[in-house]
């Protein structure tokens, strides 16, 4: 009897562990993120100051990517509009970009306001804040306000500075070279970061 209850407990240990592992399989693995992608009015003018000023690199540009009826209402783009060039940035280490810009005589070609549903901006980090923002200002960046050093909070040891691109597209630039107040808590999870990479080894350091 005894050896028949421990078989029984052995039989629904193994379903056990069977369908916890079928369940944590079946969820999704987010690796990383491969890239953010935005509208811009002008393509070219995009592609240069990514390049120029933000030391972007181009990999590769599309041209008119065609799409039916269907297709533009299943991405919620307006009858007569149309995408008329892609382009893929990148550079150092993170997330690329990806630039559209669309022909569409009824878009709206006026930025979200900052509380506005669909507002967003993207940041960059740094590992010299002074050094880059001396850069920008020689590009004849417009900034909105100095950098602003973070010191109370869970990200205390933060600089950062927001810019604008010459088509409106709010950019932040942040440096915390020695890291920021919550991860001296050792969170189980920590957010990543280009801090973590050295730019003259170009590897990983965990």
């Amino acid at each position: 009897m005894k050896l028949k209850l421990i078989n029984k407990a052995l039989l629904l240990s193994a379903a056990a562990l069977i369908l916890n592992y079928s369940s944590a399989s079946a969820q999704m693995t987010t690796v990383g993120m491969d890239h953010v992608g935005f509208n811009v009015p002008d393509l070219d003018q995009a592609v240069q100051f990514f390049t120029d000023v933000m030391g972007f690199h181009k990999i590769y540009e599309e041209g008119k990517l065609p799409l039916d009826a269907n297709g533009k209402k299943a991405f919620n783009i307006r009858p007569n509009g149309e995408i008329t060039h892609i382009a893929m940035m990148s550079t150092g280490f993170g997330s690329n970009i990806e630039l559209f810009e669309f022909n569409s005589p009824e878009r709206n070609m006026q930025r979200p306001m900052t509380d506005d549903i669909g507002w967003y901006h993207i940041a960059f980090y740094t590992a010299d804040m002074s050094k880059s923002v001396a850069w920008l200002k020689s590009k004849g960046v417009e900034f909105i306000g100095a950098p602003i050093e973070h010191k109370q909070g869970p990200n205390a040891g933060l600089t950062g500075v927001y810019f604008k691109t010459p088509w409106g597209l709010m950019i932040e630039l942040v440096s915390y070279p020695k890291g920021m107040a919550y991860e001296k808590a050792h969170p189980k999870y920590k957010l990543w970061s280009p801090r973590n990479y050295d730019p003259n080894k170009l590897k990983y350091i965990p």
